[in-house]
């Protein structure tokens, strides 16, 4: 016989807003990461040399900005999937015990 499934509603949703909380930090430190960023290159590349070098920095700096902005949103839609997916469990489980209930009055 296999056994049913059984989710700790509270610390799965404890869990769910950690990621989210974790999402917003790291969106947040990103921000203050690209403004430093953004101040430098505003101050590079200036001679042939600078030139050069941000021919290949600022590609670099986009492509990340990419990646960090994913990953956060990712991160977000897992976060509200996870609580839907709470909620559903809990709607469902509340569902199941009600019809038990009336089996046994």
């Amino acid at each position: 016989m296999t056994q049913g499934l059984n989710m700790d509603s509270g610390g799965t949703t404890g869990a769910m807003s950690s990621l989210a909380s974790a999402d917003a930090d790291v969106e947040q430190a990103w921000s203050g990461a690209r403004g430093q960023i953004d101040g430098l290159g505003g101050q590079l590349g200036q001679g042939t040399l600078g030139q050069a070098f941000m021919a290949g920095y600022r590609p670099a700096v986009t492509q990340i900005d990419q990646t960090v902005q994913q990953t956060v949103a990712a991160g977000l839609k897992l976060a509200q999937a996870g609580h839907e997916s709470i909620a559903d469990y809990v709607r469902a489980d509340n569902q199941a015990a009600s019809s038990f209930t009336m089996l046994h009055h």
